[in-house]
């Protein structure tokens, strides 16, 4: 709080490799710093394909297309810790409402994976699901995941077991999807459907 107003931080990448910090009471970017670039072009970014900040705005998280995610100390824009167990581009990460402690990502190398952000060398769960992780949504005590060519998966929250899975709704990439009661919403991006399926 400053001067009596709560301030809003939200974090945004780009294409280019940068992360930037805004100020939602003032729509005004606080910093932005180069987050990721590809090995073989030092200092030139590359996709920052996702990213998240905690709610106390202190620490950020980004996956990028360099197959890398990357912790910062928001204020500094210091990075303290990487992970590259990722086989491909990271395309989602955030720190789970419930456990700020943890990180959950998906990556192009079709898996889920969480981690404790104290220890980002190994996750303390993984499921290997059916295309690239695309998007991924809790749902009470599942998770709803958009898995691209790969349809989409619902998933025990806690086990990362699959509940229920729809791999042909993913025949014309399926890149958002949501839980909807007891059915799932989906988008698919070749045919420009919005579908309502039923999940059980």
């Amino acid at each position: 709080m400053q001067n009596g107003v709560t301030v809003l931080f939200r974090i945004s990448t780009t294409i280019r490799g940068h992360a930037y910090l805004v100020d939602l009471n003032t729509s005004v970017i606080v910093s932005s710093w180069l987050a990721h670039s590809l090995p073989y072009v030092p200092g030139e970014g590359c996709e920052v394909w996702s990213c998240a900040i905690t709610q106390d705005a202190q620490t950020a998280v980004t996956g990028g297309e360099d197959g890398s995610m990357k912790l910062w100390d928001a204020r500094s824009h210091t990075m303290t810790e990487m992970s590259k167990i990722f086989e491909a581009g990271v395309v989602f990460v955030d720190f789970p409402l419930e456990n700020q402690d943890q990180i959950i990502t998906g990556s192009y190398d079709e898996h889920i994976r969480i981690f404790d952000r104290r220890n980002l060398k190994d996750p303390i769960a993984e499921r290997k699901l059916s295309g690239g992780v695309w998007n991924i949504e809790r749902s009470g005590s599942q998770f709803c995941v958009a898995c691209m060519y790969g349809g989409y998966s619902i998933l025990d929250a806690e086990t990362l077991e699959v509940v229920h899975e729809n791999r042909s709704a993913g025949v014309n990439l399926l890149y958002g999807a949501t839980k909807v009661d007891d059915d799932v919403l989906f988008c698919t991006f070749n045919d420009y459907l919005v579908v309502l399926d039923e999940a059980k």
